[in-house]
């Protein structure tokens, strides 16, 4: 049985250096930052929490438009920790660590965000339950991902078995939503261009 962890800790530690730069490697997760700022901005926060933080581009980006914000990142990458250590040189805070077991107290944060990780992670009803239980109550949690029609889904879903990356399974609209409406409310669902879409949700 694929060990999806360890092959995404892998990959990820490989792309590190070129996640950045190199559009086949972030360029999807870069396209939804100014969905996920806006929602942000419109919900308004003190503290956040990216989960699969990357390279912490994200958190950067935001910091410097937003100085003061209280920023924690985590990811099973040390590569892509090691990175954003040194980009954000101290304004935010980075830990190496599992989605499923988020190393924090109870309603530790206002957002929460988990932009293009959501498919790689193996239990992804108890990432959104962790999710759930670090949010302040009434705080925000965000969700980007990868989008694809329901008639490219099953097909693949089925490539992803032999993937190296540690894909885990694509999920249609109806499948994220099902899964999101579980564990938060008010929960909304929009396309994001042609390959990905966001969904969000109140504690």
């Amino acid at each position: 049985m694929k060990d999806h962890k360890k092959l995404s800790k892998e990959f990820f530690d490989n792309q590190a250096s070129i996640y950045d730069e190199v559009e086949a490697a972030g360029g999807n997760a870069r396209s939804l930052y100014p969905h996920i700022i806006r929602l942000m901005d419109e919900h308004g926060f003190d503290s956040a929490l990216d989960v699969g933080c990357g390279t912490g581009e994200l958190i950067d980006i935001i910091l410097k438009q937003e100085p003061g914000k209280r920023f924690t990142g985590i990811d099973i990458s040390d590569e892509m920790i090691r990175i954003a250590d040194e980009k954000l040189d101290g304004a935010a805070s980075f830990i190496v660590g599992d989605s499923e077991d988020l190393p924090f107290d109870d309603c530790s944060f206002d957002v929460v965000i988990c932009n293009h990780s959501f498919h790689h992670y193996p239990a992804p009803e108890k990432v959104l339950v962790e999710i759930r239980r670090v949010l302040k109550g009434g705080g925000l949690f965000i969700m980007g991902e990868n989008y694809l029609p329901d008639s490219e889904l099953k097909a693949m879903n089925r490539k992803l078995r032999f993937s190296k990356s540690g894909d885990f399974r694509m999920y249609s609209g109806s499948e994220l939503l099902w899964m999101m409406n579980k564990v938060f409310s008010c929960v909304h669902y929009e396309l994001a261009g042609t390959k990905s879409c966001i969904v969000w949700g109140i504690r």
